[in-house]
């Protein structure tokens, strides 16, 4: 509510606001700081909600892409570790040999 008092005489100013009493004085601090720590907890509550099923929904996606990337794995005659068949496109022995390389090349310079 909007009172205009610059058009008032004083004694209609007086009497106006002794009138509107403490209805429209603002709310205290207390109140306001315990409803403004109500909606920050809401807030904070919603984003970690909402955080939560986002880890969850992205776990759930990088199984299922893993599920439709699987590799096949054939063991190995003498029960070692399985190996990936030749065919694969991830067994590049040319990138093994390069990575062998360069890792004995490391160690030998670096011990």
């Amino acid at each position: 509510m909007w009172i205009v008092l610059d058009s008032c005489p004083p004694s209609d100013v007086k009497r106006t606001l002794r009138a509107i009493g403490r209805q429209d004085l603002p709310m205290p601090i207390s109140d306001l700081l315990l409803a403004g720590s109500k909606l920050m907890a809401l807030g904070m509550g919603i984003v970690f909600s909402f955080l939560v099923v986002l880890v969850f929904v992205m776990l759930a996606m990088s199984r299922f892409a893993m599920a439709l990337q699987k590799p096949e794995l054939e063991e190995q005659p003498d029960g070692g570790l399985p190996v990936l068949q030749q065919g694969h496109p991830s067994a590049r022995g040319d990138l093994v040999a390069v990575i062998t390389a360069a890792v004995t090349r490391y160690r030998a310079t670096h011990n």
